[in-house]
């Protein structure tokens, strides 16, 4: 189970997503739908919460120790596993929470490794 590889390929789908949405858009003429606004928002948020959360992983990875922030903590096991993370998964439900619906289901997968570590 590794959840870093997990939101790495939840990041893939996201970036897939917003390059169909941009085809579409494109194909249209450049109109942008209200619908084609909301989905972009939503999208470009998850994109934004999966860089952060992939960020203070690698951060903590890179120093050492835990890292420490107002969402929780991300610490390695003796195996150099991340280990559940009480932040991670927060900003993991946020996401969810903002997420189209085609990807919440992804979205719940990760959280469920998460909270199986």
């Amino acid at each position: 189970m590794d959840v870093y590889k997990d939101l790495e390929m939840l990041c893939e789908t996201v970036e897939h997503e917003l390059a169909d949405a941009n085809d579409k858009i494109q194909a249209s003429g450049g109109k942008i739908t209200a619908g084609d606004l909301e989905m972009l928002d939503k999208l470009t948020h998850m994109m934004k919460s999966i860089k952060t959360t992939m960020a203070m992983m690698d951060s903590e990875s890179n120093y050492g120790g835990d890292y420490n922030s107002h969402r929780g903590s991300y610490r390695r096991d003796s195996m150099g596993r991340y280990t559940r993370s009480d932040g991670m998964v927060r900003e993991l439900r946020s996401m969810m929470y903002r997420a189209p619906e085609y990807l919440k289901g992804d979205i719940e997968r990760v959280i469920s490794k998460a909270e199986r570590m």
